[in-house]
């Protein structure tokens, strides 16, 4: 079965459901049937721009994939189809099967697409935020370092550029366990940032929050806090305010380190913070929306509000699971939290 992909954003075969139908059996049939991806060559340059020129970009897409909002010019063939999927695997276990072959797909097809093209600095940043997003730190390690190679290259050391090339290699060393180098190439960033953009820049912020987060992996917690505090000073001071992505990281980060304090009740006022402002500039299906949702629910269970725990791991679990995949580490983590509670 040939799925192909056009728009790549949001492709018709997962809009029609005789397309939907056919994935499905074929998914059904894997080991005699082989369900493929294909990109268009119309759509190629339009994928490469897309994922190189938004972060996000694919775990917003595969955010869209709902099957069961799928049409067909009859009626009756949608709600034959529909019945027969929930009768065997259900619309979430289909949801799933799809993303998961999809998310595998960008990944490996962005990756493709960026060796064969010349792509700038930015869109080096743009794919591998998109990798790092989806769980493969090591090709996000890979292009951020082509990212820093080009930005040291062609860039002044006193260039807006460096900073944040030298920011998302820290980030990703953060993720791949690597605190020490995160915090040796946040430094890099912040002795630039400080004089290209300002002590009260938004750039500074986010530097501060991975930096407090790199301390907070070394159990350097005081320091951590200081730094996730300074990041709250400056996001609160800015224009957008209260609806700043990295306020909303920070307050989440911030009742992690109180969490570790057993200040729960600070913990959950932080966390709660974090969820109010996620749910608005993120939606209340997106990913992060669901990690700071797991988190609560996590909180929740230590505080011995079980029922309130089992409900928000539940739905964090599935949103994850839906946008993410069952394999990714945060959906992995809180699965792993909600079997203890079930």
């Amino acid at each position: 079965v040939l799925q192909v992909m056009t728009p790549w954003d949001d492709p018709v075969p997962l809009r029609r459901a005789w397309c939907l139908w056919e994935s499905y059996c074929a998914l059904q049939l894997r080991d005699h049937v082989r369900l493929e991806v294909r990109l268009p060559p119309n759509q190629q340059d339009a994928f490469l721009r897309g994922v190189t020129a938004r972060k996000n970009s694919v775990v917003d897409a595969l955010a869209r994939i709902q099957a069961e909002n799928a049409e067909a010019f009859q009626v009756q063939d949608r709600d034959n189809i529909f019945a027969a999927i929930e009768a065997t695997v259900g619309f979430a276990a289909l949801n799933l099967a799809l993303k998961e072959q999809l998310r595998a797909w960008y990944l490996d097809t962005a990756g493709a697409l960026a060796e064969r093209t010349q792509v700038s600095t930015h869109q080096l940043h743009s794919l591998a935020t998109n990798m790092l997003d989806l769980g493969d730190y090591v090709q996000a390690e890979r292009y951020y370092l082509r990212a820093l190679e080009l930005a040291e290259r062609d860039y002044p050391e006193l260039d807006s550029r460096r900073v944040t090339a030298y920011h998302n290699v820290g980030l990703v060393n953060r993720r791949l366990g690597r605190p020490e180098r995160a915090l040796e190439y946040n430094q890099r960033a912040l002795t630039i940032a400080l004089q290209v953009h300002g002590p009260a820049s938004e750039e500074v912020a986010d530097l501060y929050l991975n930096m407090a987060a790199a301390y907070h992996e070394q159990q350097q917690m005081e320091r951590a806090l200081e730094f996730y505090l300074k990041a709250v000073g400056i996001y609160q001071a800015l224009p957008n305010g209260q609806a700043n992505s990295g306020l909303s990281g920070t307050y989440n980060n911030i009742a992690v380190v109180y969490k570790g304090q057993q200040k729960y009740d600070l913990a959950l006022e932080y966390l709660n913070k974090a969820l109010a402002i996620r749910r608005v500039t993120r939606g209340e299906r997106h990913a992060r929306t669901a990690v700071t949702l797991g988190y609560i629910g996590e909180l929740q269970g230590i505080m011995g509000q079980a029922a309130a725990s089992r409900a928000s791991l539940q739905t964090a679990v599935e949103i994850l699971t839906s946008t993410l995949g069952a394999e990714h580490g945060d959906t992995r983590y809180f699965a792993g939290l909600l079997s203890k509670c079930s």
